[in-house]
């Protein structure tokens, strides 16, 4: 038999090629569970500046197992509201000395959070110090075979000095490797990003 590769999935190879969770061919295995797409939304009065209501939502290829997301939440129901968790904003916390969205279980009922980070593509969304966002929420709703989680923030509390971008910036998710569908196949470390002209 012959050796297996395991492949690295990034939304834009996911777009343009049929995934199933099957041997192709030589022995190349697809991946059960990847990011298809994360995409940003502005919400707030400034665009290019991370405020209140700013939204990311994230896609994945298949339903996921919502208690590796966080802890207390349900398996068994197709749309649910994590509340009080705490988006946390890290300047210039990606490796790529970009500030960082990371994510944080505050005031829910997740005894653990798993959801992963965000390299935000710049690294003036904050300067000075990192801010949280506390009361932020993830929705989580599960499609017939697919799901989607998407993170609103809360109000930002003192620290960093909030930056606003004129333009674009891509974004880039990284899930936690802890993240498992129903079937419990890890998501591994696949990625998703943005197009460059996405901003909050």
């Amino acid at each position: 038999m012959g050796a297996v590769l395991m492949m690295r999935v990034t939304a834009a190879w996911a777009a343009s090629v049929a995934l199933t969770s099957a041997h192709l061919g030589t022995g190349i295995v697809t991946p059960y569970l990847f990011p298809t797409s994360v995409s940003t939304t502005n919400n707030g009065n400034k665009a290019g500046k991370l405020q209140a209501s700013d939204s990311v939502t994230l896609n994945f290829s298949e339903q996921i197992q919502a208690s590796t997301l966080c802890s207390s939440a349900s398996n068994s129901v197709t749309s649910q509201n994590l509340p009080g968790l705490t988006a946390q904003l890290v300047d210039n916390g990606a490796t790529t000395g970009n500030d960082q969205l990371a994510f944080q279980v505050g005031s829910s009922t997740c005894s653990a959070l798993h959801i992963g980070t965000l390299d935000l593509g710049s690294a003036n969304y904050v300067t000075g110090g990192s801010v949280s966002f506390p009361t932020s929420s993830a929705l989580v709703t599960q499609g017939t075979s697919t799901a989607t989680v998407t993170i609103t923030l809360g109000t930002p509390s003192a620290g960093g000095t909030l930056g606003t971008l004129t333009g674009g910036s891509s974004v880039l998710y990284t899930p936690d490797p802890t993240i498992t569908d129903k079937s419990s196949h890890a998501i591994g470390t696949s990625t998703a990003a943005t197009s460059v002209t996405s901003q909050f």
